[in-house]
């Protein structure tokens, strides 16, 4: 279905070329499923979007073959972008890594689905809407015809993620390639996905580029795995003897830290840091500006928990549970409907969300999308730059610059990165940078919204065990969001479990893993990967 023969993709910038991609050459079968696996930024996204012709930049020379086997082999590599457009969509489809960026803001998720249905098909609006339905239902979004009709923005990310699933599926694609296709999805429906997309595949003898840091989905649903790494393809073979006799010493290492025995460990003192009592907030859906609440959603209801120094509390349940509307309104960046919040016994509720105030600094987060996190029109070192210079006594750039760099080595970047801006760095490298930012004030309150979703796993253990260690150092406490219950486990003292916007279970950690006390809680340990 697909031959890559000697891909390389080169950045030109200030005149130093960048090879992100080296002679990549590879194949897929009808029907088959390609693993590719390597750390963030090893070149694995950047190969799928020169595929896609997806990277046209001045800054950018691709060379190299692609060929996609139609009636008769185009060569991808070689086509305009009159001619990709047709192939886009319908011969070829792409889930992305970040779903927010595959979204128009402006319009609801169910005409973007049918817009892309009506295009590469002969239904008509009617028929496109229903078919639209259909692959809600499939991809286990709840209330599809609600879903359809809200924006983007409205929707969690692991929500979002499915939409994006739906409509790559929505054409019936003979290559799919799928970007990190469950790392935004919590652990109950990430197998669920996986599942789905065999079965299509199966349906249509549909092909598909599986892309991932997730080992475990990859070993799950990859007949034959790429490794590479710095650019370079390492190593490839049949998924079940690479990952059993692996050959390469970058393989076997990449291997080994999938299971990482890191352990949290720290001392949890006896002042509060934070107290929440009785928070609500709640959401109206309308029908139209004029029109009276259609439904009104729960988002967060009756939640209380304490954090204590030193200690870190997870809040784990499924895409739309109320995590991240919890997480918004503790950093006070939405208002809420009832309930306070104290940090260090200070009632954060009584201050309007704009104020300026101290207390501000001691609560740093770090969010699920790094693309939005960052501008885009500032070198990431200028961002930390002001972020330093903000928070900490005046001192001369060589010093600042310093600093910053070791920030860098601690959250695993280097120097090579200070100049350079947010679209020039993989997800998971914009991600340790918004880790690093978010440490440099030194707060009480650290918020963690899917910290490391966007991470490798060798990186991943990195970030966490580093996290751990400054908490040792500082003693701030720390909520730790996450779909990825094996995260929870590893770094959490106390589990937060929420269904619905309400808390199913609230108990220490080992507890809820050897006895969960819901049924709730019960499903979704048993969905772990």
């Amino acid at each position: 279905m697909l031959e890559v023969k000697n891909l390389k993709v080169v950045f030109h910038q200030n005149c130093n070329p960048v090879v992100a991609v080296n002679e990549f050459s590879f194949s897929i079968t009808s029907g088959e499923t390609l693993g590719l696996v390597g750390e963030s930024g090893s070149g694995k996204t950047v190969s799928s979007l020169a595929l896609l012709g997806l990277l046209n930049n001045k800054n950018v020379s691709i060379s190299g073959n692609a060929f996609l086997n139609l009636q008769q082999p185009v060569d991808l590599l070689q086509l305009t972008e009159k001619q990709l457009t047709a192939i886009r969509g319908r011969h070829i489809a792409m889930i992305m890594q970040e779903p927010m960026q595959a979204f128009n803001p402006l319009f609801t998720c169910g005409h973007q689905v049918a817009e892309t249905i009506r295009k590469h098909t002969a239904l008509n609006k009617n028929d496109a809407i229903e078919k639209v339905l259909q692959l809600f239902e499939k991809v286990k979004l709840p209330n599809p015809l609600q879903i359809s009709k809200r924006y983007p923005h409205q929707l969690s990310g692991g929500q979002l993620q499915r939409v994006a699933i739906a409509m790559a599926i929505s054409c019936n694609p003979s290559l799919l390639i799928a970007d990190e296709p469950t790392t935004a999805l919590d652990a109950s429906v990430q197998k669920d996905i996986l599942v789905l997309l065999q079965q299509l595949q199966s349906e249509n003898n549909m092909s598909m580029l599986f892309i991932s840091h997730d080992l475990e989905a990859v070993k799950l649903i990859a007949h034959r795995t790429l490794v590479v790494h710095a650019g370079q393809i390492v190593e490839q073979g049949k998924t079940e003897t690479l990952f059993a006799h692996p050959i390469q010493d970058y393989t076997k290492e990449l291997l080994q830290s999938r299971l990482s025995t890191f352990k949290k460990n720290s001392v949890i003192g006896e002042k509060i840091i934070l107290s929440v009592e009785n928070l609500n907030k709640s959401y109206n859906q309308r029908q139209g500006l004029l029109r009276s609440p259609k439904n009104i959603t729960n988002a967060v209801d009756n939640i209380s928990f304490t954090i204590k120094q030193g200690e870190t509390l997870g809040i784990a349940g499924e895409s739309g549970s109320g995590k991240t509307t919890l997480a918004k309104l503790l950093l006070r960046l939405i208002e809420t409907d009832s309930g306070k919040i104290k940090l260090n016994e200070e009632d954060l509720t009584h201050y309007p969300i704009r104020t300026k105030q101290e207390w501000r600094k001691k609560i740093q987060a770090v969010f699920q999308n790094p693309h939005g996190s960052l501008d885009p029109e500032m070198t990431v070192g200028r961002q930390l730059t002001e972020v330093m210079q903000l928070h900490d006594s005046p001192q001369n750039a060589t010093i600042v610059k310093n600093k910053i760099i070791d920030w860098f080595e601690k959250v695993g970047l280097t120097e090579q990165h200070f100049n350079r801006f947010p679209h020039e760095l993989s997800s998971g490298q914009k991600q340790r940078l918004c880790i690093a930012r978010a440490l440099i004030p030194a707060p009480d309150l650290l918020i963690c919204d899917e910290a490391v979703s966007a991470l490798d796993v060798s990186v991943q253990a990195k970030i966490l065990e580093l996290i751990n260690s400054l908490q040792q150092q500082f003693h701030f406490g720390c909520i730790f969001i996450s779909h990825d219950l094996k995260v929870i486990r590893q770094m959490c003292d106390n589990v937060l479990v929420m269904k619905d916007g309400k808390a199913d279970c609230y108990l220490e950690t080992e507890k809820l893993f050897k006895q969960p006390p819901t049924t709730y809680s019960e499903i979704l340990l048993k969905s772990i990967l």
